[in-house]
């Protein structure tokens, strides 16, 4: 006696679902590696020959708790310092300090923008440096970045006495205790003219953009991860869910999807995948353009050309954001679908091949062909990979299956 099956239409991924996500990483990409091109350009020149040795204008701020002042410790040699750095374009002096405290230790004085008055200004090594004063009713405790590796609070007369300041600094510090007649006691050690370090090398400005790209990157990405993840989990499991219904309806098998603590967990699941692949983008990309960066270096190559190299990075990682947009789509459908099959009763599902794959794995084109029928809790055992799967589940596969409607066997 022949036994009767019925299998509803596959469910294939949204591809409007895929186009949308797929647009979002490549407009992240796209702003990281124009980011990167300009922070490498500020110190090296079109001709390759030489350096901006500093960006033009730069700006700092000494926060003030009495007679304590913060200093932040450079991880380039260059002692201690003010939170702060280079001004960029279209920036105040204001708005650059407070962008710098913001990154170097997750500080956002914007509140405090009133209280912020000029203490000093400079121009050396070619540098327009404005230092702010910023009296606080408190101390805080910085969050560092990979700029600095240690702070303190420390009265302005010591610091000049016994620590190696940056000579900018420095020069500030004497200004500030002369003109409060704060007496001071300079040692021959912590001469400011013997405390001048030599201009930064190439790999040292190099090395220090990039460190500070890498930071500014990871935590812009970190902060919308989560909300970008799971604005497309909720897309594609609307869609799954509504095409689910469809093809279901189509074989005689209506359902009503409810939200169970099993349809939860899944959707969690796939938020934390993506968060995770996100968050890929910025390493994956920085260790790249690192390597890259030293052999033109080593090579003696120009700007022009490492600007051709750096679109060529470009084009590969965003490929591979359009390859993260497919295999989320297709990972995250199959595991929606999955959940819900369980919930209302189908357990059973046959394989079907897509043949949309660029190289077809032999094994799932055979499974498509002999119409493979496996549990939808356990999956279907490859024998190429010798471990149980579903149907786009490895990367790059675009399988998809067909629902056995219970009841028809």
């Amino acid at each position: 006696m022949s036994v009767k099956r019925r299998f509803a239409e596959p469910v294939w991924p949204n591809a409007g679902v895929e186009a949308a996500y797929r647009d979002k990483l490549q407009t992240i990409v796209r702003a990281m590696a124009e980011d990167m091109q300009d922070a490498i350009r500020r110190v090296w020149k079109d001709n390759g020959m030489g350096l901006d040795a500093a960006p033009r204008y730069a700006a700092g701020v000494m926060f003030r708790y009495g007679s304590l002042v913060l200093l932040l410790h450079r991880t380039d040699g260059l002692g201690w310092a003010w939170p702060g750095g280079g001004v960029d374009d279209g920036e105040t002096f204001l708005q650059a300090v407070q962008r710098e405290c913001r990154e170097e230790m997750d500080h956002d004085p914007t509140h405090l923008a009133d209280h912020f008055s000029v203490l000093d200004v400079q121009n050396d090594y070619g540098v327009g440096y404005v230092t702010y004063e910023c009296p606080l009713a408190a101390t805080f405790v910085p969050k560092l970045n990979s700029e600095h590796d240690a702070y303190m609070w420390v009265p302005a007369q010591l610091a000049l006495e016994k620590l190696h300041l940056h000579p900018g600094v420095r020069d500030t510090l004497i200004e500030y205790c002369s003109q409060r007649e704060i007496p001071v006691q300079y040692p021959l050690t912590h001469d400011a003219k013997m405390m001048r370090p030599k201009p930064p090398s190439m790999s040292v400005l190099l090395q220090r953009a990039m460190n500070k790209w890498g930071t500014t990157w990871t935590k812009r990405i970190e902060r919308m991860s989560d909300s970008f993840a799971r604005d497309f989990a909720t897309q594609n499991r609307n869609a799954t869910e509504r095409a689910m219904r469809s093809k279901l309806a189509k074989a005689g098998f209506t359902v009503k999807f409810k939200t169970t603590k099993a349809s939860v967990s899944v959707f969690d699941a796939v938020i934390a995948e993506n968060v995770g692949l996100i968050k890929s983008i910025p390493q994956k990309y920085l260790t790249d353009v690192q390597g890259l960066v030293w052999r033109s270096v080593m090579a003696g190559s120009d700007m022009k050309t490492l600007s051709e190299q750096l679109q060529e990075k470009y084009g590969i990682a965003w490929r591979r954001a359009s390859l993260i947009a497919k295999d989320q789509i297709n990972k995250a459908k199959a595991a929606i679908e999955r959940g819900r099959r369980l919930e209302v009763g189908i357990t059973r599902a046959r394989w079907l091949h897509s043949h949309a794959g660029v190289e077809p794995r032999p094994t799932h084109v055979k499974a498509g062909a002999d119409g493979v029928v496996y549990e939808v809790a356990k999956g279907w055992w490859d024998p190429a990979v010798q471990k149980y799967i579903w149907p786009s589940t490895e990367v790059g596969c675009r399988c998809t299956d067909c629902a056995e409607i219970p009841g028809f066997s």
